[in-house]
């Protein structure tokens, strides 16, 4: 089963997701935000083997503390992305869109270029995790 959380719409819990996951824990984490201190919780909620995606930090926003331990102890896999795709990554993204039914229209909407003063919209930046423009 797969869940998608918009931590901006609701707080990330360990909680909600162990409960989410019947304890598990998350396979796979994707922090894109570029705030630090949010990966020591993408760690924190990933099951035993699960896979910690950090994309973006195009800027040097500081350091982030994690707990090696558990990053060690739980096999935990952190995979850096920058900003262009290189082939091993965009070999792993056909794997995993093809593994994954993914709930697309919650991560991505759409809307047409003449349109563009809607990305003002507070409701529509809360419901969707990026916003592109359709020529």
């Amino acid at each position: 089963m797969t869940h998608t959380i918009n931590s901006s719409v609701a707080p990330l819990q360990a909680e909600t997701i162990q409960e989410m996951t019947e304890g598990l824990g998350a396979d796979i984490v994707v922090e894109a935000c570029g705030v630090p201190q949010v990966l020591a919780q993408g760690i924190g909620i990933l099951r035993r083997g699960g896979k910690l995606f950090e994309v973006g930090h195009l800027a040097d926003v500081g350091m982030a503390e994690i707990d090696l331990h558990a990053v060690c102890r739980n096999e935990i896999e952190i995979i850096g992305h920058y900003a262009y795709a290189t082939s091993q990554s965009l070999a792993f993204a056909a794997k995993l869109l093809a593994a994954h039914d993914f709930p697309y229209e919650q991560l991505l909407h759409m809307i047409p270029l003449q349109d563009y003063a809607m990305i003002l919209d507070d409701d529509l930046r809360k419901r969707t995790v990026k916003i592109a423009f359709a020529m």
